[in-house]
């Protein structure tokens, strides 16, 4: 039984068509174009390669006026590449960020594999900062992909290359930098943002230091840690917060190893600091529970609605605000969270729990093009609710109950789900799979966060 007054809304059925250039083609798919459907290459000849992934090509669009020179294709192209006697697997090349994206970097990014590293090295070609729009930018790189793409069927490879960095200066803040603009072209906004921060720190630290001038071959794991004193000793930041700006700036350092920039990831085996208790997810005490269930059902019923996906479906508060009544679907009992909206940005099935299917309501599939949650927290709607509204209208419910002040937000729905979850009995490895957490070894941390020990529970079982 659905917690409030269900407003059926009738809009036409329309789709959203992307008009091609010059001729009349119409295509639905307004991503990226020209790039190799393939993602990896199966080769016989080498075991273990990757299996391809190949589809349809997408039709082109016709960008005539931007047509680049063969000179111009030459003078990008990567030279040390060079043709194998031996077959060897690849990625092909493509254009990022896929899909229009204002103020993003645009890119062409392959792999290849490299005889003397004995592994795929990556490599990125940047697009002329002169081309400033999307359909610029990809008519510019079309060619170039093509080519690079084509030499790489034929069996082209790094050879010869030094296993080693070259004597090439990599300037530490400038090649992070550069690398940060790749990540945040891979990422959401926000997340891009967070990696943004962390590296303002660590440049703050270079600043300090007098480190900003060296190469970021000669940043070594000492100075990793000094890094970690710094956070922690005078930007006084929490052993969490600090754990987590190692781990976003190591993610960069880890991406100049895979580009043989570095040999090594200075910031790879350093441990974290221990992350007390105050500092862990909060999930609510059972009392709390049912005083802030009872206030909500009575006096907030579409909040109510909102905060049961939290806790029966482990849905992200910043996924459900995107979640659509064609994501739903009854008969399966399932929630499909696509890989657009999902923080790990894999498209993911969600069972739905019989008490959450109490709150859907069957009008949902009705309605498949509608926001599940929209503006101002209304039930099925054409506008989508903003991005902090329902965080902001839980914190007045909190301040309501009297339980503000105790570290609860509107993320311990889904705290306190997990913690029920194992308290009634779910298995932990299927716990794993609700929650969406890539190992057991997450949803294990994720568990102790919130004061529970797997080990302690797995012991109980053997005795």
């Amino acid at each position: 039984m659905i917690f409030f007054q269900q407003k059926r809304l009738h809009l036409k059925n329309t789709s959203h068509i992307f008009a091609l250039p010059n001729d009349g083609n119409k295509t639905k798919n307004d991503g990226d174009v020209a790039q190799s459907v393939e993602q990896r290459t199966e080769n016989p000849c080498v075991g273990g390669s990757i299996p391809s992934i190949t589809t349809k090509p997408p039709k082109s669009r016709n960008y005539a006026a931007f047509a680049v020179s063969d000179s111009i294709v030459d003078s990008v192209f990567d030279s040390s590449l060079q043709m194998s006697d031996t077959k060897h697997p690849y990625v092909l090349a493509k254009i990022y960020p896929a899909k229009e994206k204002k103020g993003a970097r645009y890119y062409i990014k392959y792999a290849a594999f490299d005889e003397s590293l004995g592994r795929l090295r990556e490599k990125i070609i940047w697009i002329p900062t002169e081309k400033t729009t999307d359909r610029e930018k990809r008519a510019w790189a079309i060619p170039v992909i093509t080519q690079i793409n084509e030499e790489l069927k034929k069996g082209y490879c790094f050879r010869n290359s030094p296993a080693t960095p070259s004597p090439k200066n990599y300037n530490i803040k400038k090649t992070l930098y550069d690398l940060l603009e790749v990540k945040k072209s891979e990422l959401r906004k926000k997340s891009g943002g967070t990696y943004q921060t962390a590296l303002n720190k660590f440049f703050e630290f270079l600043q300090v230091r007098n480190l900003e001038g060296i190469d970021i071959t000669n940043f070594d794991r000492l100075k990793a840690y000094d890094f970690r004193g710094f956070l922690k000793m005078e930007r006084k930041n929490s052993n969490r917060t600090t754990n987590n700006n190692m781990i976003w700036v190591g993610s960069i350092f880890k991406m100049c190893e895979k580009r043989s920039i570095i040999e090594t990831n200075p910031f790879t085996e350093i441990e974290p600091l221990p992350e007390t208790d105050s500092e862990a997810n909060t999930a609510f005490t059972p009392e709390h529970q049912t005083l802030l269930e009872s206030w909500l059902q009575e006096n907030d019923p579409v909040l109510f609605a909102f905060t049961r996906f939290l806790y029966y479906a482990f849905i992200r508060p910043k996924e459900l605000r995107q979640i659509r009544g064609g994501d739903i679907n009854l008969n399966a009992k399932t929630i499909t969270v696509r890989g657009a909206i999902a923080k790990n940005k894999k498209t993911q099935i969600v069972p739905i729990h019989t008490n959450l299917i109490k709150v859907i309501g069957a009008e949902v599939v009705q309605l498949p093009n509608l926001y599940l949650f929209g503006r101002g927290l209304t039930w099925l709607s054409k506008n989508q609710l903003a991005e902090n509204y329902a965080y902001n209208r839980h914190k007045k419910a909190l301040e309501a109950c009297g339980l503000e002040g105790l570290n609860y937000t509107l993320y311990s729905w889904k705290h306190t789900g997990a913690c029920r979850a194992i308290e009634a009995g779910v298995n932990p490895r299927k716990l794993q799979g609700l929650l969406r957490h890539s190992s057991l070894a997450e949803t294990d941390t994720y568990l102790r966060s919130l004061g529970i020990n797997l080990q302690n529970e797995e012991l109980k079982e053997v005795w």
